[in-house]
């Protein structure tokens, strides 16, 4: 048999190699389409963000430096991290089969962290992370895990949007396919050589979807030809080819269309505002331990798709049951009890420590005390029982203290893991913000420790001691005398403070005393009385003088204290010397606390709950969201009511061809063009109807789930204004209590000191001991009251400003705090800032139907409604308030019903007036 052998000249042997080399070109680099992705979602972020309601100030995803999880490698070439050594054996051999040989072209490391991120901490020379408050929340920024993944979120976010824009864009495609084949002799015996255009049927195409659902392809295909049998023909053809349909009813319009696109952008703009909202819970976490609200959720993505694949038209945000929107919560307020609820965060462990100072005060109190307590047994004027029973309370007072302290390294500990720093990190918790509060200095506590120290080693001396040991004992009384000396010098300091802030202290007091409660007789009167505050001022001054007197007489007594015969003696009579310095001393604290207790004041707060509610429709962002999701899950009752209905597309196909074999030789008459109507008529439609039976069930979920929010909104905020008038009237309570308890104190260390009347037994009552533990024990409980009730109503502050979507913070993320929160503060500017509270179930019939024709494909329990004669124009809102819904909401007046607010101020101002010079 004869048969051609296959033979393939060198020019196509050229032309092949040339195709194969542009046909295998793998397109740009990894960091090219990196760096497209970050350019267009910052430009469109940049977009959306620019709104100063919620504006987002330098964003970006990447990661600084100094962040733990910085990483240094380059991101599209990673080394391999560091792997389970057994489950590493499956990436080199898996069922018997080698795996892939170049995992670790990259290189490998021994740790995903950052291995120089500690040094850019801001330690001190002895190696301590030295943390305020702004510092904390700085460092939280650049550390928390938490904080960069919602950054992320919201960066896939809109990722999503630019596919879905894409998807309406003209899209081009290109390609080539290149084949040689040849055949044996018993097949064929011909061999061919065959490069035509890719894809399908062009080699260059356009694609385009339109906002009303017509897409057009169209493309040019060529075709070449060599065959190496027989004669080696050669043939050569191009196509002009274009495809069109639009869809007229089922699958078309632009609500059915649009929709992927519409819902990703709207999330976009949702999910920018719940980062700008998240930016603020992240501050209230990190500062005051209120967990963080949900931020960026990102509703695309599903499944490794891009853009919205996967939308269906129902289920949660139109993903069947997947994800689903966030609307955001309200917070409630907190607290009860004698004190307050215990704050969390950072001013958490700032009260931690002020209640450990308190204890320590305590424990000093009552070692002084008991020194004092064995004094009075050395003098035969108490039974040893009350000295032990003096003694077991310090041992449980130094026990508690060991506890407390121990319990707040634990706290610091979970405090490092929320700023995303190791818990071994060696941290120092300082900031001045509760200094106001440490009614007893504690370089005060440290003298009174160094004396109860110098008491201790009169009262037991070593064997042998002489003449000399006293002496030294002297010297060191004298040198804490001086100390002492300049300490009353900041007692008349705090003074000082307490004088430049009476006047707005009659003012609150007064305003407190004309609370309806107050005057009502449901509360203790005098605690808000102006008169008492007066006394009390007054007596203070009076008190310090005399102190500073008796301190004169007992510092002369030790400046010229002469140490001469009997040790023993000298030895008791330098004792009573320094036992009265000792209780001059514990005066002096005391003195020190009442001062700096009746100082502390409260930052105003006076909103009722119907204008923090407007407040908060105003300006709250996640109320905006809450308004958007209603609207996003009435749109899909339209969008799954499209599938319902019959088919029918309109088509129009064309195509040109070549002749003569010449690539550009078109001609009409090898051409073609096909028009039609294509029509399906809506026989089976069952799994359409249940989708769009779910989305009409669906919007009445979100309609009923938009008024709970609204009442969770309103419930929070009635709750949090009901916590600060309960701490504005329980601060005053716990003031009085400390006072009282300070008193206490007072008067039972008088009874250790001062000599028996004439006629009386020069015991003390059997009780002495135990009066002066409980006294102590009542001072340091209502003290740690005082400081709970002050914190929990700064912490429920800055929660309210949050929750009202007032809050502002500054380029560093830290919180302006905006000082007095009144509805005067919310009443002008920020006008501007307010959206109408519009929704389609409580829009006017004429914006929705303008024509008032209503739809005439639906059925007669559908049909427009007009409203009766005579209707009113405003519109019934979810609140159970009426409004004009084509104006903006303003705030309400004042409301009727807290008239008794004027007799607040008239009964303050009447305290003063009768009371000027007290």
């Amino acid at each position: 048999m004869n048969h051609t052998r296959p033979y393939l000249p060198t020019a196509a042997w050229f032309v092949l190699a040339a195709i194969c080399l542009l046909g295998g070109s793998t397109g740009c680099t990894r960091g090219y389409y990196r760096h497209w992705a970050d350019d267009e979602v910052y430009q469109l972020l940049g977009r959306v963000d620019c709104d100063p309601r919620w504006e987002l100030p330098r964003y970006t995803i990447d990661v600084p430096e100094e962040a733990r999880f910085y990483d240094p490698a380059n991101p599209d070439f990673e080394p391999r991290p560091p792997d389970d050594p057994t489950a590493h054996k499956y990436m080199i051999c898996v069922e018997g089969m080698h795996g892939y040989p170049c995992w670790d072209q990259n290189g490998v490391v021994s740790t995903v962290e950052n291995v120089s991120w500690q040094y850019f901490l801001p330690t001190s020379q002895t190696g301590r992370l030295v943390l305020d408050r702004d510092a904390a929340v700085q460092l939280a920024l650049v550390q928390s895990r938490d904080y960069q993944t919602n950054l992320e979120e919201l960066y896939l976010s809109a990722l999503d949007v630019t596919f879905e824009r894409f998807r309406f864009d003209y899209q081009f495609f290109g390609g080539n396919a290149t084949n040689f084949t040849t055949e044996g002799p018993v097949a064929g015996g011909d061999s061919t050589l065959v490069n035509s255009g890719l894809p399908g049927p062009g080699t260059i195409q356009a694609r385009k979807l339109y906002a009303a659902g017509g897409e057009l392809i169209a493309g040019m295909a060529n075709s070449i030809v060599w065959e190496f049998s027989g004669e080696n023909t050669f043939s050569a053809n191009s196509l002009l080819n274009f495809s069109f349909v639009q869809p007229l009813l089922r699958f078309g319009g632009r609500a059915r269309v649009l929709e992927r696109l519409t819902v990703s952008e709207r999330a976009l703009l949702s999910n920018v505002r719940a980062m700008y909202r998240f930016n603020q819970a992240f501050y209230l976490d990190i500062v005051t331990g209120r967990q963080s609200t949900g931020g960026p959720s990102r509703r695309g993505g599903f499944l490794g798709g891009a853009g919205l694949e996967g939308f269906s038209g129902v289920g949660g945000g139109g993903f069947g049951r997947i994800g689903g929107g966030n609307a955001g919560g309200a917070g409630t307020g907190a607290g009860g009890g004698a004190g307050a609820q215990q704050a969390g965060g950072y001013i958490g462990l700032l009260q931690d420590q002020l209640n450990i100072r308190n204890q320590e005060a305590n424990v000093t109190g009552l070692r002084d005390s008991l020194a004092q307590l064995e004094a009075a047994h050395d003098a035969g004027r108490i039974d040893r029982f009350q000295v032990d029973l003096a003694r077991q309370a310090l041992y449980n007072a130094q026990s508690i203290l060991l506890s407390r302290k121990a319990a707040y390294q634990g706290t610091l500990d979970g405090f490092k893991i929320d700023l995303g720093i190791p818990p071994d990190i060696d941290v120092l918790v300082q900031d001045p913000m509760l200094v106001p509060f440490e009614l007893l200095d504690p370089a005060l506590t440290r003298i009174q420790d160094e004396l109860s120290d110098l008491l201790d080693t009169m009262r037991n001396p070593p064997a042998g001691a002489g003449l000399g040991y006293l002496e030294a004992r002297l010297a060191r009384a004298r040198e804490i005398r001086s100390r002492v000396a300049g300490h009353l010098a900041l007692v008349e300091g705090d003074l000082d403070k307490l004088d430049d802030n009476v006047s707005a202290r009659r003012k609150a007091l007064g305003q407190l005393a004309g609370r309806r409660e107050i005057r009502g007789g449901g509360s203790n009167q005098t605690a808000y009385s102006v008169k008492d505050f007066n006394h009390r001022v007054g007596a203070l001054h009076n008190d310090y003088e005399a102190l500073v007197q008796r301190f004169d007489e007992t510092s002369s007594q030790l400046e010229y204290f002469g140490i001469t015969g009997d040790f023993e003696a000298e030895r008791r009579r330098l004792l009573i010397v320094l036992t009265n310095l000792s209780g001059e001393l514990t005066e002096l604290g005391l003195v020190q606390a009442r001062t700096r207790l009746d100082t502390v004041s409260l930052i105003d707060v006076e909103l009722d709950s119907r204008e923090a509610l407007e407040i908060a429709r105003n300006y709250r962002v996640d109320w905006m969201n809450a308004r958007s999701a209603v609207v996003d899950s009435w749109r899909l009752i339209e969008f799954n009511a499209n599938p319902l209905l019959s088919g029918l597309n309109v088509r129009i196909d064309g195509d040109l061809g070549t002749t003569n074999d010449n690539l550009l030789g078109f001609r009409g008459s090898n051409g073609r063009l096909s028009m039609g109507l294509e029509f399906d008529a809506p026989l089976t439609r069952l799994a359409e109807r249940n989708q769009y039976r779910q989305a009409l069930i669906e919007y009445q979920q979100a309609r009923r789930g938009y008024m709970n929010y609204v009442d969770n909104v309103n419930r929070g905020l009635r709750a949090t204004l009901r916590t600060v008038e309960l701490n504005q009237l329980n601060f005053e309570l716990r003031r009085a209590a400390v006072l009282v308890a300070i008193n206490q104190v007072l008067l039972t260390r008088l009874r250790l000191t001062e000599p028996p009347k004439p006629g009386e037994t020069t015991q003390f009552s059997v009780t002495t001991a135990r009066d002066l533990v409980d006294a102590l024990d009542r001072l340091l409980q209502v003290q740690n009251d005082f400081l709970s009730v002050w914190v929990n109503y700064e912490v429920v502050r800055m929660g309210l400003d949050y929750d009202l979507g007032t809050m502002q913070l500054d380029d560093h993320g830290l919180w302006i705090d905006p000082g007095p929160i009144t509805s005067q503060n919310y009443s002008k500017g920020g006008s501007d800032l307010i959206e109408p509270d519009i929704l389609p179930l409580d829009a006017p019939i004429d914006d929705l139907d303008p024509a008032g024709l209503g739809d005439p494909n639906r059925g007669n329990s559908d049909e427009w409604i007009a409203p009766p004669p005579g209707a009113p124009e405003e519109m019934d809102n979810d609140d159970g308030t009426v409004s004009d819904p084509k104006r903006l909401p303003r705030l309400p007046g004042p409301d009727p019903t807290r008239g008794f607010e004027s007799s607040t101020e008239a009964q303050g101002e009447a305290d003063v007036e009768a009371y000027p010079n007290e």
